[in-house]
């Protein structure tokens, strides 16, 4: 869907775009300290998923 949301031709399609947003997710356990940390960061890579995907979801909360 063209101008629906972000581009992920610039990540080399959705396949090589789902592997980015996997890496980024498994990286965030390492930049947390608590169980709760980490759940808040992952909601927020969530909601900019959703957001740069013209998702939606991207105008509610992620739970």
């Amino acid at each position: 869907m063209k101008g629906a949301g972000a581009d992920i031709a610039a990540f080399g399609g959705s396949a090589e775009f789902a592997t980015f947003l996997s890496v980024t997710a498994s990286g965030v356990k390492y930049e947390t300290r608590t169980e709760d940390d980490y759940r808040t960061a992952i909601r927020r890579l969530a909601k900019v998923t959703a957001a740069a995907a013209g998702s939606p979801s991207s105008k509610g909360d992620v739970t």
